[in-house]
């Protein structure tokens, strides 16, 4: 008897222990408590928010997540449209907090919101409608263009650099497909190819080349081009070459009858890989001329010492020889490397160092537009 009463003291005794256990736990854990709540109040008046997003800072558990003052955060919180999934853009991107919110909103998360904000502008941003899945990865892209997105993903080219600039310069379509009109038509940037053409009555100033640079006296180029053509020229006879111009300026009627005269002879496939379209030459603008070493026909130009020479040299003056076999799948044309295109010293250098077609420069460097 006396034995059972002890274990039961003992019992008794074992609870008042565990009881007293779990008292301290509490009182401990309920301080504890207070103490890191009047830590998170101090913490966050000094990084300089308000009481009112304080308060909902903690109801949303962010604590752990910041460090620093982020107007676009406390803007969120109090207009209550915080979205966690992008609390990292809220604190750390320095952008506009009507960006981030419209981005948030279309569902891209922390990762692609700062792609894109990083690599788009305002303009381009302000365009985005809808949740697009390749759009960051894209706009890493210098030359990425949003209107032509859809056009990307239907490009079958693995390689994205590649995809963009191609379809940049519409090869996702044939030849002679979505024409558009010619850009940049007050300048020597102005671009006429198979895709882009120039009206009927499309004017330039014109100026005949000078008869020592030249197989006639009406050979005409635009006034610029005129003068930079006469300075290579002459610069290559002191060297002992002779480069002279055998077809300058041509109308959109004069082409035209050389156009379908080759058509008489040749199919139209054919024809088209050496011979532009009416409204589709170059030389209707005044910035393209065709020469010869006045020995050789102009279509040998490309076996004499004057190419060696004018193909390394040709754009300190401006010009640039326009058609390639490299370059052919982007013009569509043959080698011609009796073509010369009048751009600019600028245009002209940047496309020689860097290997690449006009379209390239004009269509991939949206900024040289």
């Amino acid at each position: 008897m006396r034995k059972r009463k002890k274990r039961k003291f003992k019992t008794f005794l074992i609870l008042i222990f565990l009881l007293g256990l779990a008292f301290i736990f509490y009182y401990i854990d309920k301080n504890d408590n207070d103490y890191t709540d009047k830590e998170i109040n101090k913490k966050l008046k000094e990084l300089g928010y308000k009481e009112d997003s304080i308060n909902k800072i903690k109801e949303l558990n962010l604590i752990d997540k910041i460090n620093v003052y982020s107007n676009n955060l406390e803007e969120a919180l109090n207009k209550n449209i915080f979205n966690e999934n992008c609390i990292e853009s809220y604190i750390n991107l320095n952008k506009d907090f009507n960006t981030i919110y419209k981005l948030c909103n279309l569902n891209y998360n922390d990762s692609e919101i700062k792609e894109i904000t990083n690599n788009l502008d305002s303009d381009t941003i302000n365009k985005i409608n809808t949740y697009l899945d390749k759009l960051s990865l894209y706009s890493t892209h210098n030359n990425f263009i949003l209107d032509n997105y859809d056009r990307y993903n239907n490009y079958e080219e693995t390689d994205i650099k590649k995809k963009i600039s191609y379809v940049n310069v519409n090869l996702d379509y044939e030849f002679y497909e979505n024409i558009k009109d010619s850009i940049n038509t007050n300048n020597n940037l102005v671009l006429v190819n198979k895709y882009y053409k120039l009206s009927e009555d499309y004017i330039n100033i014109m100026d005949n080349i000078s008869i020592e640079c030249a197989v006639r006296y009406d050979i005409k180029l635009e006034t610029k081009a005129k003068e930079a053509f006469e300075k290579l020229c002459l610069d290559a006879k002191e060297l002992g070459y002779k480069i002279v111009g055998v077809s300058g300026y041509r109308s959109y009627n004069t082409q035209k009858i050389i156009y379908n005269n080759y058509l008489k002879s040749d199919s139209i496939k054919n024809v088209d890989t050496y011979s532009a379209r009416a409204g589709h030459s170059e030389h209707q603008t005044g910035y393209a001329i065709d020469v010869s070493n006045n020995n050789l026909p102009y279509n040998k130009f490309g076996s004499t010492t004057e190419y060696q020479w004018a193909k390394d040299n040709i754009h300190k003056y401006g010009f640039i020889i326009r058609y390639t076999t490299d370059n052919q799948y982007i013009t569509g044309y043959k080698n011609e490397p009796w073509h010369f295109r009048y751009v600019g010293i600028e245009a002209a250098t940047y496309i020689y160092n860097n290997s690449i077609t006009l379209e390239e420069y004009l269509l991939n460097n949206k900024e040289k537009i």
